[in-house]
């Protein structure tokens, strides 16, 4: 075990050197320095959340939901020239985008993924609610129970469900049609469903198929980008 824990860190470690190795070569290119300021207090609230913040109650899920948005809104960091710049040059294409929708929908997508991701890690924090409490873990279904967990994670997905719903239709009256229809079959009806079978779950097999089931809805939640034409 200790061995493993040395392996565990060292490759922690490994990749987050890479990656702000990588990031200042971005850095240095764009002469976007603010990415690598922010990349580097995402490394260090990686490691607060794997040696402190995972067996808190709330903060560790919140933590990890709010760097799992990062990685979408770092896009926008990347590409957008400021707060006041209606469109934006890309570099190397004969094509210009409007930058301040291109926020809008920058927010909504990781808007998406840190509520998606904070419903995730409570349904897995239930999953393995026996095993975190004799590690003396205080997440939300020990500290709180099951109960409250449950209704937690229904409200914030009845709040996206809602919010997409609107999104749909103002899509749809925009001409975007396709992807209302996307989201609506792909992300609102499993929304739904989800909810439904979250009320049911009692076992951890149940809270599983459900974490594993969020994470499809993730899935094709990133791939509705495709259909978005700026």
């Amino acid at each position: 075990p200790v061995i493993k824990k040395r392996a565990a860190i060292l490759w922690h470690w490994f990749f987050s050197l890479a990656g702000i190795l990588l990031t200042a070569w971005v850095c240095f290119n764009s002469g976007k320095w603010l990415i690598l300021f922010l990349n580097l207090i995402s490394v260090f609230l990686l490691w607060a959340y794997s040696t402190r913040f995972k067996k808190s109650l709330l903060i560790g899920n919140v933590l990890v939901s709010l760097l799992t948005s990062w990685v979408i809104l770092v896009m926008y960091c990347y590409l957008s020239k400021g707060w006041d710049n209606r469109f934006v040059w890309l570099q190397n294409r004969n094509e210009l985008f409007d930058a301040k929708l291109f926020f809008k929908w920058t927010v909504i997508y990781a808007g998406f993924s840190f509520v998606a991701n904070l419903v995730r890690e409570v349904i897995k924090d239930l999953e393995d609610m026996e095993g975190d409490r004799q590690f003396g873990a205080k997440t939300m279904a020990i500290v709180w129970g099951v109960p409250v967990a449950k209704i937690f994670a229904a409200v914030w997905l009845l709040v996206s469900i809602f919010a997409l719903f609107i999104l749909c239709l103002y899509a749809w009256q925009l001409g975007s049609w396709l992807w209302a229809v996307y989201m609506l079959l792909t992300i609102v009806v499993p929304m739904s469903f989800l909810i439904y079978k979250l009320k049911l779950a009692t076992t951890n097999v149940h809270y599983h198929q459900l974490s594993v089931w969020l994470k499809w809805i993730i899935l094709f939640g990133i791939m509705s980008m495709l259909l978005i034409n700026y």
